[in-house]
């Protein structure tokens, strides 16, 4: 027998309000985090007078940049526009063999956010390099030109050194950093839903429907591989990429 969905006693329920408070708690909570470790922007103060940044802080760099300064961000670029025609293809294909039906999903929705994510970070990083190779490159040049005739000079002669150190790495950090636009800080919330997101999905499917049902009933077909399997490129991204995880 089928319950009729749309009869007042289906939802008004013990089991519906379980469900409701249960949901309304975890958002009432997941609010507070962001709000506490991803909206503040103010600069704290040590008891000793040095100031200290808030805790959750973006900066506009550590969007488009890479975790190593020997890794060039034209590289995390790439990943990402690659991971994102893939991701798109894949997500295009589903649903015209198998209908807009397939959104019911909790795959399907994982799958399109991981989708967003790579969207939005491709933009943001074409926009980052850009502004990279507009800012950064040339007085990176400039200064390798003028090192040429430039004499080191002998330690002890009162010259601080330490400053002409910042541009041996392979790629400068600008040297004025910004917070992170609306745009940016959306990346990392969206980076951080998608990653535990895409774990719960991958390993529930592999380790339990798959053994249980899929194996025995309905088999796998090449969609199905790829929906489980290519939403991993976004631990490729974790790697590469400079976000902090709160």
């Amino acid at each position: 027998m089928i319950d009729d969905t749309t009869a007042l006693s289906y939802w008004l329920n013990w089991r519906f309000l379980l469900c409701a408070v249960w949901v309304l708690v975890a958002m009432v909570f997941a609010a507070l985090l962001i709000w506490r470790y991803e909206g503040s922007r103010k600069i704290r103060d040590k008891p000793s007078g040095v100031q200290q940044e808030a805790a959750g802080c973006l900066y506009d760099d550590e969007v488009w940049g890479t975790c190593s300064k020997s890794i060039h961000p034209i590289w995390l670029l790439a990943y990402r526009v690659v991971a994102f025609c893939t991701l798109l293809a894949v997500l295009l294909a589903d649903f015209v063999i198998n209908g807009a039906g397939k959104i019911f999903f909790y795959t399907e929705w994982t799958f399109t956010l991981v989708t967003v994510y790579f969207g939005l970070a491709s933009s943001l990083s074409i926009i980052g390099y850009l502004r990279y190779r507009h800012d950064v490159e040339p007085e990176s040049t400039i200064d390798n030109a003028d090192r040429g005739s430039y004499v080191p000079p002998i330690l002890g002669e009162g010259t601080d050194t330490a400053l002409e150190t910042g541009s041996l790495d392979c790629y400068c950090e600008p040297k004025f950093r910004t917070v992170a636009s609306v745009w940016g800080y959306a990346l990392q919330i969206i980076f951080q839903m998608s990653a535990g997101a895409v774990a719960l999905t991958d390993s529930v499917f592999w380790l339990i429907l798959y053994p249980s049902t899929y194996a025995n009933y309905y088999g796998l077909s090449f969609l199905i591989i790829c929906k489980h399997s290519v939403n991993g490129v976004l631990l490729g991204d974790a790697v590469l990429n400079r976000m902090v995880v709160s």
